[in-house]
């Protein structure tokens, strides 16, 4: 899978934190995105790589395991 392979590099570089803190017009971070999905690779590299807040929350006040677990994403909500 390319996309986890480019994440896992992306990892190694000193402005991860500031990359993945990065927020979208909903105020979603990468995490908050993965969770939605359901990818749980994804979910576990950040939070190994110790990038991202899982406390952080959206403009919708919900954090990334309010999404894992709205969108049923079980195994994601697992990994918190």
């Amino acid at each position: 899978m390319i996309v986890f392979y480019l994440l896992q590099l992306l990892l190694t570089r000193p402005e991860a934190k500031t990359i993945c803190g990065m927020r979208n017009k909903e105020k979603k971070q990468p995490l908050h995105l993965a969770a939605t999905h359901g990818h749980h690779k994804v979910v576990e590299a950040l939070l190994e790589a110790d990038v991202c807040e899982i406390c952080n929350k959206d403009s919708s006040e919900r954090s990334p395991i309010h999404h894992a677990a709205a969108h049923g994403n079980a195994k994601v909500a697992m990994n918190y």
